[in-house]
């Protein structure tokens, strides 16, 4: 599956949360989004924010107490996923959801885990799109197929607007700016494993 295009994203950062219209397509969207999420339980503010063409919001902070079976059901971003998944849920379309990436510290939203490790300032916990437009491929039965989707709400509707995006060159690193990632020193792994299987001899042999 893909797209390019979308017309909607939601980003998440801790307890904070923001939607965003990417082109006019989702500035149809804001409207009832804004009303969903307003009578959202575990939303604690929201406020529409002109200079980011959508909206932003906070997440009320977990209960003190509760069951191990509630523990998902608890106020976290997902309590935002769910009800956007609930305003555009239609059987007759599976594939229109939400589509991107959630980051680890997500685990923070339900357990009391104090962080000590520094994050990036304005690192996201999770990035996902709203794809009104999407490219679906079959392998296994060799088949392709675009869905397209409009939406409409008091008296607005994407039917017949662009479908636009912003297009960013792609700049790889050079070598030398990429993060260091080796945790052994050249031949130091090997060292070890020299030791183990000296380990191992003097554990297996064999006694009478």
């Amino acid at each position: 599956m893909g797209f390019v295009n979308p017309p909607l994203c939601l980003e998440g950062s801790g307890r904070t949360f923001s939607v965003r219209a990417l082109n006019q397509r989702g500035e149809v969207l804001l409207a009832p989004i804004f009303e969903a999420l307003g009578a959202c339980e575990s939303v604690a503010s929201l406020a529409l924010d002109a200079p980011s063409n959508g909206m932003k919001g906070t997440i009320k902070p977990a209960a003190d107490h509760f069951t191990e079976e509630q523990r998902s059901r608890q106020h976290s971003i997902f309590s935002v996923v769910r009800c956007l998944r609930d305003l555009f849920s239609c059987e007759a379309e599976p594939m229109l959801g939400l589509y991107g990436a959630f980051g680890y510290d997500l685990t923070f939203q339900f357990e009391p885990v104090r962080s000590k490790l520094t994050r990036a300032e304005g690192a996201r916990d999770l990035l996902l799109y709203l794809p009104d437009e999407l490219l679906v491929v079959d392998v296994h039965t060799r088949g392709a197929w675009r869905l397209t989707y409009d939406f409409s709400h008091g008296g607005k509707a994407s039917a017949g607007l662009p479908r636009l995006g912003t297009s960013v060159a792609y700049v790889p690193l050079a070598e030398s700016e990429l993060p260091f990632r080796r945790d052994h020193a050249a031949g130091a792994f090997a060292a070890k494993v020299g030791v183990a299987k000296k380990e191992f001899e003097v554990c297996c042999e064999p006694t009478c």
